[in-house]
């Protein structure tokens, strides 16, 4: 079954995990981490904090950050699909990963220490809509919808690679 959960969550434990296999996650507030995990092999993760230890497992999932999320504690394992419901900044410990979809919502994503590959088109349509990729890699390997927005680098490589018609 989905779960909201609109309270702080804090996991201290190595023994406290939510595991949604399928099902959707709705972290409403920041939650923290010490120990214990979130896995999700397939369900819609919302969520937003700064873990400082734990696992996070999204393998299959789609992640919908409603704010910032800073994993470099953690042990990561990076979600399938990435969206944003707040402008958020993704800070991981040099991850590199692919997500089939990326959906801005007219909001500004900011990856830090983060590498980044997008298999499916990305719309840029409203001022709003950014990739601020830092000194980060991203890449794009569909061609995007881009009528708005910016894709933004300040010395990381953005790549529009077997990109037709761009």
């Amino acid at each position: 079954a989905n779960l909201t959960v609109a309270a702080a969550v804090a996991f201290d434990n190595a023994n406290e995990q939510i595991i949604t296999a399928g099902n959707n996650l709705i972290l409403s507030t920041t939650f923290t981490m010490t120990l214990g995990q979130i896995t999700s092999t397939g369900g819609t993760i919302t969520l937003n904090g700064v873990p400082g230890g734990g696992t996070l497992n999204f393998s299959g999932s789609t992640l919908v950050l409603n704010g910032d999320l800073n994993t470099t504690a953690a042990a990561f394992t990076a979600p399938t699909n990435l969206s944003i419901t707040s402008s958020a900044t993704l800070t991981t410990n040099a991850a590199t990963f692919t997500a089939t979809t990326l959906t801005l919502n007219d909001l500004a994503l900011t990856l830090v220490n983060t590498t980044l590959t997008v298999t499916n088109a990305v719309t840029l349509d409203n001022a709003n809509e950014q990739i601020i990729t830092g000194t980060n890699d991203f890449t794009l390997t569909a061609a995007p919808t881009f009528s708005n927005g910016a894709i933004t680098s300040a010395g990381g490589t953005i790549t529009f690679s077997d990109v037709a018609g761009t």
